[in-house]
């Protein structure tokens, strides 16, 4: 029997250091296209979905795949609470330009976050020559080149012309003529009359901070080409940039009458980041121009030249456009209190997710920001503090289209507003302020201040401890009485016995007064010096009343008190945070409670904010949800917080 009790008791505690030690469940990620086999014009969706915990762990993860272009498109998340716990899955989606055909592979992808990490699994793709991409150009170029005998011409020269550069090219330096390309880079000068080529444009040469500019770099060629062309995007400075696929092919003339070629154009969306001066440096194609030669199959040579590919060969040609300079104006003044730096063109709604709402339990308030521009940049709009709500972290999602080459969508804010009590509650308006560069003036939309009725709600979170059974009879018991009786019966002079026992008394007894009176007069000034630092004296105890508040707790655990329990826990670890950083933590968000702690104490480090941040969250929930707490997951939080308020102890002074 007695072995029986030990084990039930060892089991409990294992389950307990389990409770302790994984609050959350492990990190899972899945990576997924839609499709994986696309010709060289198309594009692929890439979606990653992280299953996470309600502290977000997981971060944004960050790779490359090898032969394709990226574009990030936007965020998506959805929370889940299901038996006390609340579940994040968010999903990050981009959109994969292949830049070359062959079978590629996008590689594992590590998510990490918490300490944790997994991967996903690898996705083959395989990419195929375009019907209507450079290929197909190059031979529309190739055929309408043998439609003109007159363009031929030209490109023949030109191909002659190259030739004997790279022959230059490869004499000794004392013998080249100095105005030659070097390096094999050949800078286009735009003329109509080469036969490849490449430009890069602008639809502005000024712009505000935040205002799009569109980049267009576009590949002219109007010869047969032996490979794809292999192009090196441009760097940008002063500028954050978003892709626009897909790559647009075609054929066209530079000028009337001109020579006809094939293109492909790539287009950049791109926003300064601050005023003065921003550059788009050279763009790059590596192109290889198939020769044109007179093929004797009775050339003696002709096996040997076959084999060792001068049949095929091209003249490889390097092509660089120019670079580009953009003028980064200043925001004119008279901005807005509410303005923080955003452009574009805006719209704002807000609503209040339908329900019933109940004090105690949590409401989703949502405010979508939609229109045209760079809607990364955008924050959250601050919500005015409140006293009918407590405000927890927002949430936010992100979805971007990129209709007719603009940069938009729609980005949308959830704040999660807890009732603090039952009644008619008002949510305060919202304001949010934008510069539009087409009218050059700034714009501030605001929500409507919404309304709603609370009702009460069962074990809302008020601080409310029960230490007695509900419909128990209280008893009263008198404890003492404010009524003295006069005695009719004369007795011995008090006093004057008491003034002759002093006075038979040593005389160093006397002297016990003037030692009173000094005690008397240091805790005076005591109690004033204590009066004037208050959060000194807060700050020094601080360890002892959460400990005393903790061992409460425990008792009323024991007291099968486990929800009550775990609101006194809660009330411990604010009131510790609070008393130790000078300000009322209870009264911020976690976040910024984080950010305070952070500045005050540089020496705490960041998993044991971590792990504040878990242990606040837990509590809450429980906190403003009494019905969900059980024994067995209070008396574990309260081994954790008086663990964390251990650890603390040496690092919050």
């Amino acid at each position: 029997m007695r072995l029986k009790k030990i084990f039930l008791v060892l089991l409990l505690a294992s389950i307990q250091l389990v409770i302790m030690l994984c609050p959350s469940w492990a990190i899972m990620a899945s990576a997924n296209v839609d499709r994986s086999r696309i010709s060289l014009d198309e594009r692929i969706t890439l979606t990653i979905e992280i299953l996470d915990d309600s502290n977000g762990r997981a971060s944004q993860p960050k790779f490359q795949v090898a032969g394709f272009g990226m574009a990030f498109v936007g965020t998506s998340q959805q929370i889940v609470m299901q038996n006390g716990r609340v579940s994040v899955t968010r999903r990050y989606t981009y959109v994969l330009t292949p830049r070359i055909t062959g079978v590629f592979t996008i590689p594992q992808i590590r998510i990490e976050g918490g300490g944790e990490s997994t991967v996903t699994q690898p996705i083959k793709v395989e990419v195929y020559k375009s019907s209507i991409g450079s290929g197909s150009a190059q031979g529309s170029a190739g055929r309408n080149q043998r439609r003109s005998s007159a363009y031929r011409q030209k490109a023949q020269n030109q191909d002659e012309d190259d030739s004997e550069e790279e022959e230059e090219e490869s004499q000794p330096a004392a013998t080249r003529n100095s105005s030659q390309p070097k390096n094999g880079i050949t800078r286009q000068t735009g003329r109509s009359s080469d036969s490849v080529l490449i430009r890069a444009t602008v639809d502005k040469t000024s712009a505000y901070p935040g205002e799009q500019v569109t980049l267009s770099v576009t590949f002219y060629t109007a010869v047969p080409l032996v490979d794809n062309p292999m192009y090196t995007p441009p760097v940008f400075r002063n500028f954050i940039s978003e892709d626009l696929p897909p790559v647009r092919n075609g054929q066209t003339a530079l000028e009337a009458g001109g020579m006809p070629y094939g293109y492909s154009e790539i287009k950049t969306a791109l926003f300064a980041m601050t005023p003065g001066n921003a550059e788009i440096q050279e763009a790059f194609v590596k192109a290889t121009i198939a020769k044109e030669q007179n093929i004797d199959p009775f050339d003696p040579n002709f096996i040997q030249n076959f084999f060792s590919g001068s049949v095929m060969a091209g003249n490889t040609k390097v092509l660089q456009s120019k670079p580009i300079s953009i003028k980064i104006k200043p925001f004119p003044s008279g901005a807005p209190s509410y303005f923080n730096g955003t452009s574009g063109s805006y719209s704002m709604r807000s609503y209040v997710e339908k329900g019933k709402y109940k004090e105690g339990e949590p409401l989703n308030f949502v405010v979508t920001i939609s229109g045209t521009g760079n809607l990364k940049s955008i924050t959250a709009p601050k919500m005015p503090d409140t006293p009918d709500f407590k405000v927890f972290d927002t949430q936010v999602s992100l979805s971007q289209n990129k209709n007719n080459d603009k940069l938009g969508g729609k980005k949308t804010f959830t704040y999660l507003l807890l009732p603090r009590s039952h009644g008619r509650k008002t949510i305060p308006q919202l304001k949010f302020s934008y510069f539009d560069p087409n009218s050059e003036r700034y714009y501030t939309l605001q929500t409507k201040p919404v309304e709603i009725d609370v009702e009460r709600g069962e074990g809302a979170g008020k601080n409310i401890y029960y230490n007695q059974t509900g419909g128990a009879e209280q008893v009263v018991t008198p404890t003492a009485t404010d009524i003295r009786y006069v005695s009719d019966v004369q007795g011995n002079s008090f006093f004057a016995e008491t003034a002759a026992s002093i006075a038979s008394m040593p005389e160093w007894i006397h002297l016990v007064p003037v030692i009173v009176f000094i005690a008397l007069l240091a805790v005076k000034k005591f109690a004033k010096y204590r009066d004037e630092n208050p959060q000194l004296f807060r700050f020094k105890g601080a360890k002892g009343k959460a400990h005393r508040q903790i061992d409460e707790a425990r008792s009323m655990i024991k007291a099968g008190q486990p929800s009550e329990a775990v609101s006194l826990l809660y009330d411990a670890l604010m009131d510790y945070l609070s008393d130790k950083c000078g300000e009322k933590v209870s009264a911020m968000q976690s976040r910024k409670a984080m950010e305070v702690i952070r500045s005050r104490f540089p020496r705490v480090e960041e998993a044991e904010l971590e792990s504040i941040r878990s242990l606040w969250q837990e509590l809450e929930m429980h906190h403003y949800a009494p019905g969900k707490a059980d024994m067995l997951s209070a008396d574990a939080l309260a081994q954790r917080c008086r663990l964390i308020l251990k650890m603390l102890d040496g690092k919050l002074k």
